[in-house]
């Protein structure tokens, strides 16, 4: 079993950080949180969302703990998964973003009903004008250096699109 953990969580701002190429700029998805642990194939999140049961097998033994926003895209629900927390029995909260979002993008999420979050470092204006065109409320800039921080954090800043 996993430790408790709560998501950490962006202060909102209402412009994109003066040193922009200290971040990286992700998709805020209007859509609610959900941490995802998965330990021996399977999630308690595919309670609520049969749908995982297939995310879940596909790490067969392998334990991690996963970070998203269920989303409505499309008419339908997706999982987008935007950090790894845990990856086989080894904490990476203490490690940098980067660290944890190359670990991610290895995992090669990419179902029917989740994938990995599109993430650019350093790009604050066309990310957030890309959110405004989609109708998205808005950014995340996450400081590229920064651990995950339960609760609110200022390592993680929420920009409005408009």
């Amino acid at each position: 079993p996993f430790p408790a953990l709560d998501a950490m969580l962006p202060t909102e701002r209402a412009k994109p950080p003066k040193d922009a190429s200290a971040y990286a700029f992700e998709f805020a998805w209007g859509g609610r949180r959900l941490l995802v642990p998965i330990e021996g194939g399977r999630t308690d999140a595919a309670r609520e969302h049969p749908w995982l049961r297939g995310l879940a097998e596909s790490f067969g033994s392998r334990t991690a703990v996963l970070d998203g926003e269920l989303a409505t895209l499309g008419g339908g629900e997706i999982l987008v998964f935007y950090d790894l927390l845990y990856d086989d029995g080894r904490s990476l909260v203490e490690q940098p973003y980067t660290a944890r979002r190359s670990a991610l993008e290895a995992l090669g999420l990419s179902g029917a009903h989740w994938q990995t979050a599109p993430s650019w470092p350093g790009e604050a204006g066309p990310v957030r004008q890309a959110a405004r065109e989609q109708g998205l409320p808005g950014v995340v800039a996450k400081r590229l250096d920064s651990p995950y921080e339960p609760g609110p954090s200022t390592s993680w800043l929420f920009i409005p699109a408009s």
